[in-house]
């Protein structure tokens, strides 16, 4: 059985959208509105890569250890993928698996 959290991820996104909304149309005073538009926005991609993590199939090679982590955020653009597959390190495959940067969230 799979379980789905992304109507609830989308309720949480929708609140957000909404303070940052809220925020435009009345700025605080006291000049933070800079720092909670940024606050909300650091939140919505911290939303949209949970919602894609869930969408993602389970990994069917072992996590790359550190080294090869390092030698992919640094190489020539290329690493594997979570079935190991090819792709650019922000990538996913066809089959639908992230590269392993992108599901560790090391980009």
């Amino acid at each position: 059985m799979k379980i789905s959290f992304n109507g609830q991820l989308d309720d949480v996104e929708q609140g957000i959208v909404q303070l940052r909304d809220e925020l435009h149309k009345n700025p605080p005073g006291n000049g933070s509105a800079k720092q909670v538009e940024l606050a909300l926005l650091g939140a919505l991609d911290n939303m949209q890569l949970a919602k894609q993590a869930w969408d993602w199939p389970k990994p069917t090679t072992e996590a790359p250890n550190q080294e090869t982590l390092e030698e992919w955020l640094f190489g020539d653009g290329a690493c594997e993928a979570t079935d190991s597959c090819i792709v650019e390190p922000d990538g996913v495959c066809p089959h639908g698996h992230p590269s392993w940067l992108r599901k560790l969230g090391l980009i």
